[in-house]
This record gives structure tokens, sequence and C-alpha cells, in this order.
């Protein structure tokens, strides 16, 4: 799988009835590992820790969404996907176990 996905075929990588979403999280989980740095950067960390050890549930996000947005433009558009692809897996889980 991570051959196919290295030589960006234009077909779906991943197969319904071949592949399950095991094969999909490793695929997703290889990609992060293989970044030359993390998704936020380290230099992010001191600061996002700090901020929030300040927010409590249900308070305003704000001081974090300020820190993120500072994040080099490749970082901040992969984290954006990343939150939104994680946020459909919830809602598509969410869905399923409700049945």
């Amino acid at each position: 799988l991570a051959d196919a996905y290295d030589s960006a075929e234009p077909s779906p990588i991943l197969k319904p009835g071949v592949h399950d979403a095991h094969s999909a999280a490793g695929l997703l989980k290889l990609y992060l590992r293989e970044l030359p740095e993390p998704v936020i950067p380290f230099q992010f960390y001191d600061r996002l820790k700090a901020t929030g050890y300040r927010i409590d549930d249900g308070q305003d996000l704000q001081p974090v969404i300020s820190i993120l947005e500072t994040l080099p433009a490749p970082n901040y558009t992969l984290l954006q996907f990343l939150c939104q692809f994680l946020f459909e897996v919830t809602h598509w889980t969410n869905a399923f176990y409700s049945r």
C-alpha cells in the first residue's frame, strides 16, 4: 500500500472489500511518522501546553487557535485536514454505533 501511495497512482489506493479501516489507519500513521517534522513543530509545544493548562472545558479556544494560526502554511493546512477528517470519522463512528 505504501508503495502504491508513493507512486501517486491516479486510481484509488484503498479498495472496498480488499482493504479495511485498519489498512487506511496504518497508511495514515506511516505518512505522519515519515514527515520531516511533526505536524505541530517542537517550537510550538511549550506555548500550546501553557495555553492549554489555562483553558477549562467549555472555555474559549481562541488562545490556542491564535497560536496554531502561526504554524507554517503546510503544517496548518495538514492540521486542518486531519481535524476535519477525524471529525468525519467520529461522526460516522457515532452513527454506526447508534443504530
